[in-house]
């Protein structure tokens, strides 16, 4: 099974199959599961931003100083639950602040020996280290941008509009954004480094 990690984000569509996910909302993230109809197993954070009142599901209440967001909170959950596969729902929205802290989250799955995924109504988003990602032109993502978490990473794209040869890119100076498909598929590959891939609607 996968696990389905809603988050506070911006509200979006959610699409999953409730048999094939372990689902946890972290506060807020129980609203937009009522509103997509998803029963979660858990509930956890410090409720400070969730509206709906629940009734069924067991809850786990955080207090509202802690160190960990309510998002980070429900992926160590996942990981400690010992899921290898987790995806993040509503995880960008209009605190700049906590988008980056969930885009950070995606490298403490990675650092687990466990794959994460974000997605938001716009993008999707996923981090590789030391090996490579094909990305499907199935039309559905308009662009793709590919972006250095760590200080430097060498990457090589192939199949793109702009492709790169083992090339060093840094986190201060945002060499890959708004790259195109040019065949069916695009392979990027980490050579190197923490790398971000988005890909993103317009």
């Amino acid at each position: 099974m996968k696990c389905a990690v809603i988050s506070g984000g911006t509200p979006m569509k959610i699409n999953i199959n409730r048999n094939d996910y372990y689902i946890i909302c972290a506060d807020k993230g129980y609203d937009y599961a009522v509103e997509n109809n998803i029963s979660p197993d858990i509930i956890l954070g410090d409720m400070d931003s969730v509206s709906r009142k629940n009734k069924k599901t067991e809850a786990l209440i955080f207090p509202a100083e802690k160190d960990d967001t309510d998002t980070a909170i429900a992926v160590k959950t996942a990981l400690n639950k010992g899921y290898k596969d987790i995806e993040i729902f509503s995880g960008i929205g209009d605190r700049i602040d906590h988008s980056l802290g969930n885009i950070q989250l995606l490298k403490l799955i990675k650092r687990n020996g466990a794959s994460g995924v974000i997605y938001s109504n716009n993008c999707r988003i996923r981090l590789i280290e030391n090996e490579e990602l094909v990305l499907i032109n199935d039309k559905k993502y308009n662009y793709f941008s590919v972006l250095a978490l760590d200080n430097e990473c060498e990457v090589s794209i192939l199949g793109a509009k702009y492709p790169l040869s083992y090339k060093i890119i840094n986190n201060f100076f945002p060499l890959g954004i708004s790259n195109e498909f040019l065949d069916n598929n695009v392979k990027i590959i980490s050579h190197n480094g923490c790398i971000l891939v988005f890909e993103v609607i317009e």
